[in-house]
């Protein structure tokens, strides 16, 4: 097939085709790339969010030693605090806590 063709077609041919190796070896590691960011910056995001939880029920949690509020105030006011908390693009996201009792 390519023995008639000329050494110009041929040399043509050559480079058309280590250009769109070269540009798929460029996106395919690009995509990888940028998934990396996505998903590092996703956990940094929850890591965030967590501790901004973590933080309100610490706060309640003091309240609580300091003797500013009852138990039951501190917790109260704990859930309605964490229950408030929404985040994303229309506040539609919402904090899920699960609560463990060791028996």
């Amino acid at each position: 097939m390519f023995k008639n063709a000329k050494l110009r077609t041929k040399l043509i041919g050559m480079i058309v085709c280590l250009l769109l190796l070269v540009t798929s070896t460029m996106t395919v590691l690009g995509l990888n790339s940028l998934k990396k960011a996505i998903e590092n910056e996703k956990n940094n995001q929850t890591t965030q969010m967590v501790n901004t939880g973590l933080g309100v029920l610490e706060h309640f949690h003091k309240m609580e030693l300091d003797n500013t509020l009852t138990r039951q105030q501190a917790q109260d006011a704990a859930k309605a605090a964490i229950k408030a908390m929404t985040y994303g693009k229309d506040r539609n996201d919402y904090f899920w806590s699960t609560i463990f009792i060791l028996i």
